[in-house]
């Protein structure tokens, strides 16, 4: 039972909506993927900043920006910027353990959701948070790690499968 109860001591004391990794799990590098889609073509585009794949964020379609690691505080508070998002809804997608939630703000809808899957080697269910953020004309994901639920939809993207 110890496993699952977690300290916060990494917030003590601080201003609510201020961006600090309060999870466990950190990747070696945190990785930006821009999926650019109308209903005839893709563009990906992937890297490890904003500025890296900010180009494609200008352009016409549909945008899905997926942010695999939650660690780098700056990376979150630039796409925050760049978006307009509130301060306490950044501060939710870098601390994982939320309960799942829906919110509506004026220009965009923030959900939070567990991600499930069964790791093999240590025989149980694991669950990850999972932030999703929906403006008029992009969607931007946020992971803990790389690897998720969402492999079939992208496979549908790039094979034009999908309405």
């Amino acid at each position: 039972m110890t496993r699952y109860v977690r300290k916060r001591t990494a917030k003590l004391g601080m201003a609510p909506g201020t961006v600090v990794f309060t999870g466990t799990r950190r990747v070696e590098q945190q990785a930006v993927t821009l999926y650019r889609y109308d209903e005839s073509s893709i563009e990906e585009t992937s890297g490890t900043t904003l500025p890296e794949v900010s180009d494609g964020l200008d352009q016409p379609g549909f945008k899905w920006l997926n942010v695999d690691g939650l660690h780098d505080a700056d990376m979150i508070n630039a796409i925050g910027d760049r978006f307009g998002l509130h301060p306490l809804v950044l501060e939710d997608v870098v601390s994982p353990g939320q309960r799942a939630k829906f919110e509506e703000y004026d220009d965009y809808t923030f959900v939070v959701a567990r991600m499930l899957h069964y790791d093999g080697v240590k025989r149980h269910v694991e669950a990850e948070q999972v932030c999703l953020i929906l403006t008029a004309d992009t969607l931007i994901s946020f992971q803990e790690r790389p690897g998720d639920v969402f492999g079939a939809i992208r496979d549908r993207l790039r094979g034009s499968s999908g309405k």
